[in-house]
């Protein structure tokens, strides 16, 4: 007859596990309705910076990106004239619109839109001719992009409280095809020339270069499936005069490939300074070249390397935009004497492009600047509302596509 008291004893010993229960259900609603809280501070605060932004978009892109054609220079040579059937024929059809200075040769121009209105952060595609009202934007919203031989990259930054970052693999077409996981707050990308692989850095300490003290990873991917090819460059045997190389502050940063998707050139962080590297995949190894260098961009004749020069002003970290001959290892300053924290990108052998924001916020708005390469002339602006800019050339079209 013990069952009355077990059932009582049972009984009293649930209590103190149904108010843990309690609580732990009060905990829940009250962690759910701080999140909810600090979202609707971050939209307001979002809302609130972005006030002045137009309630207008950029047309949407209508072809891919390589079938883009190239924009002929202007022929200064007047055209015959036409015959008397054709000129009565067209008396109805408005002129044309006089063809657009080619100062920017036959490429197209993939960037960051940072334009005050809602296609601010896509991806969007510019001809280059002086004005933003022939870019079109893309369905992408990237942090940095880059782009080759059919190929691209964009980096993503999660929405507010989701704190995940992504590389989006896309094609010609902006199609995603893949999706790589990112474990820090995207940086640099650079697709090789050939579009094979990719190299991604995310700080994964820090914000910014400029802070005292980050953290990056830099890995490399193959465009087409997206696994990792490098998982860290850290994985590399680094060889300064000669001898192994290694410490416990090793940091990566600005890959650049050369045409063959194997070699390549970085930035090595250690010890407060920054070396210039240089690589090979396969191999898995690579030099030292020279101190003073950070996010290399080969030069498409690949003899020359920018670079953004670490300088010291006051407690103040900053950089001035160089040229480095790799054969010479002879350092060219570019007329560029504000600081650019950004990874150059050549737009010939003769220039090069770079993005500056427009105030103190760099995530905001930017403009596209261009500056020779040999330290002469000036800095201009190239792309209005822009950054992260990569020079797609126009590729020429094969004979039999020629022939009616």
């Amino acid at each position: 007859m013990n069952n009355p008291l077990q059932r009582s004893d049972l009984a009293n010993t649930d209590e103190p596990s149904l108010g843990r229960r309690s609580r732990g259900v009060w905990f829940a609603v009250l962690c759910a309705l701080s999140l909810a809280l600090a979202a609707a501070y971050t939209s307001w605060s979002m809302s609130k910076a972005r006030s002045g932004f137009k309630d207008v978009a950029l047309p949407p892109v209508a072809h891919e990106l390589d079938a883009a054609p190239p924009r002929a220079a202007p022929d200064p040579t007047p055209p015959p004239a036409p015959v008397r059937e054709e000129r009565a024929r067209s008396s109805a059809v408005p002129p044309a619109p006089p063809a657009p200075r080619d100062v920017k040769g036959s490429a197209v121009y993939l960037l960051r839109h940072t334009g005050s209105d809602r296609s601010f952060g896509f991806l969007a595609v510019d001809p280059g001719d002086e004005t933003i009202d022939h870019r079109r934007a893309t369905p992408l919203a990237c942090e940095r992009v880059h782009f080759a031989a059919a190929h691209g990259v964009c980096l993503v930054e999660g929405r507010p409280l989701l704190t995940s970052y992504s590389a989006v693999l896309f094609d010609s077409s902006f199609r995603p095809h893949q999706t790589v996981d990112l474990d820090g707050i995207p940086s640099r990308v650079r697709v090789s020339p050939n579009g094979r692989l990719a190299a991604i850095t995310v700080f994964v300490g820090g914000h910014s270069y400029a802070d005292n003290v980050f953290s990056t990873a830099t890995s490399i991917v193959n465009t087409e499936t997206g696994e990792f090819v490098v998982e860290n460059l850290e994985e590399f045997q680094v060889v300064r005069d000669g001898r192994p190389f290694k410490e416990a502050d090793f940091n990566f940063w600005g890959v650049t490939f050369e045409a063959d998707s194997n070699r390549f050139y970085a930035t090595l962080g250690t010890g407060g300074s920054s070396y210039l590297i240089e690589g090979e995949v396969a191999r898995r190894t690579t030099r030292i070249v020279r101190d003073g260098v950070e996010c290399p961009s080969l030069s498409p004749d690949n003899t020359r390397v920018a670079f953004k020069k670490p300088l010291r002003v006051g407690a103040t970290r900053a950089w001035r935009l160089t040229v480095l001959n790799l054969q010479t290892l002879e350092e060219v300053p570019l007329a560029e004497t504000r600081s650019v924290d950004d990874q150059a990108e050549w737009l010939d052998d003769q220039r090069v492009l770079y993005g500056l924001p427009k105030g103190a916020d760099a995530s905001m708005a930017a403009d596209v600047w261009v500056v020779p390469s040999d330290g002469t002339g000036r800095p201009e602006v190239f792309l209005k509302d822009a950054s992260s800019p990569t020079v797609v050339r126009s590729r020429p079209q094969s004979p039999s596509a020629r022939t009616p």
